[in-house]
């Protein structure tokens, strides 16, 4: 889905802004990606409320969506800022069909970068936890902080290191991405509990940042917006991004509904069932903020799309992942919960019917003695008597 929607919007966005493809292409692998803090909040809302089965599969598929998206963005903004530098003279530019072919070692490179960082940080943690001695205990003791801190130098480490002054062919939010996952496979699971509590103690007041930079790029009732005398929004964007938002909304709808019905050979289902399952879903993964929020800024802080055009670019990219957030958020949740979840009680309802049955009412009997079932009814044929044994013998 997230793919059939990236691959829609770049078509759109080249169509509605005349942008080239690898500029259009990079601005919709952020638009296309959901929120995975906005869906996974609500799945596991929906899961303790007793609605399990359609929001356990987005649950699934929520992660890996954004390893998918982090991935496109990464790979892409490398190809896109592979061109040759002033102010890094070492750094020499490649054509664009060299960074295509490039693409698997950027991908294979900057997931063992991080893979062997993740490792290396999940060893530090084995020391700290394992050595002997008495002064390094005494004077600095392990503790919590201290890893989360260790880890988080880590992953800046990695993302300075991903760049084209310094490595040109990796990516950075590949490489972090990588790390994390390896330091979740060798590290301790109580550190890695410890790390993830701490990581969302911080991201309770990173999101109040995040989501407060994303607001002050959007200004809709003058040409200059807030904080800068160039971040207005013109009618004309916001149309264009509406535009590009429902298309690329539709060719998710679509990408799930082929999968849906794919899906019959294996699981078959009545065909309500397959449209009902179809809608929750769309539903479910319709909301869009914190891809967005976070990479929307980057095309420009970074100055990812080289040129006099790329700082525009940058700015039009941020504009439209502001907007996106404003008007995915609150669409999505709403009908998330207002249509989405009424849906998939119905599907569990049907799906526990499925399984057990429809309860059968069983009617007392009252018992028969072995003289009763062997006595010959009066006046009945042998062929009757033999059959009244037997139905006697039964309800025994």
């Amino acid at each position: 889905p997230y793919m059939t929607e990236a691959i829609i919007m770049t078509a759109t966005i080249m169509n509605q802004f005349t942008w080239e493809f690898l500029d259009s292409a990079l601005m919709a692998s952020i638009l296309a990606a959901m929120g995975p803090s906005i869906v996974i909040s609500n799945m596991l809302k929906l899961v303790a409320e007793g609605v399990g089965a359609v929001p356990r599969q987005v649950l699934l598929a929520a992660p890996l969506e954004l390893v998918l998206a982090v991935l496109m963005f990464g790979v892409i903004s490398t190809i896109e800022s592979g061109g040759h530098d002033a102010n890094y003279p070492w750094v020499h530019a490649l054509p664009i069909w060299a960074n295509i072919i490039l693409i698997p070692i950027n991908v294979c490179f900057s997931s063992v970068l991080g893979g062997l960082m993740g490792y290396v940080v999940a060893m530090w943690f084995r020391y700290r936890h394992s050595t002997k001695n008495a002064y390094i205990q005494r004077m600095v003791p392990a503790s919590e902080p201290e890893f989360l801190f260790v880890f988080i130098v880590a992953c800046f480490l990695l993302y300075t290191l991903c760049t084209k002054q310094y490595i040109q062919q990796a990516s950075g939010v590949v490489a972090v991405v990588a790390c994390g996952i390896s330091l979740a496979q060798f590290a301790n699971p109580p550190d890695i509990e410890s790390i993830k509590k701490q990581l969302a103690g911080l991201w309770v007041m990173g999101e109040v940042f995040l989501f407060t930079l994303t607001g002050t790029n959007l200004s809709f009732g003058t040409a200059a917006g807030p904080l800068n005398s160039d971040r207005g929004i013109i009618p004309e964007l916001i149309s264009k991004v509406i535009v590009v938002l429902v298309v690329g909304t539709f060719g998710r709808c679509v990408a799930l509904l082929v999968i849906s019905i794919a899906s019959q050979p294996v699981n078959p289902r009545p065909v309500k069932h397959v449209m009902l399952w179809w809608l929750s879903m769309w539903m479910f993964e319709m909301p869009k903020a914190t891809v967005q929020a976070t990479l929307g800024y980057l095309p420009l802080a970074k100055h990812i799309i080289p040129g006099a055009e790329g700082l525009e670019k940058g700015r039009v990219i941020q504009q439209a992942a502001a907007l996106t957030v404003l008007f995915m958020a609150p669409i999505g949740v709403f009908l998330t919960f207002a249509l989405g979840r009424p849906i998939a009680e119905f599907l569990d309802r049907k799906r526990a019917l499925s399984i057990t049955g429809p309860a059968i009412e069983m009617t007392p009997v009252s018992p028969v003695t072995r003289e009763e079932s062997s006595t010959p009814r009066d006046g009945a044929s042998p062929l009757v008597q033999d059959d009244a044994e037997g139905e006697d013998s039964t309800r025994k």
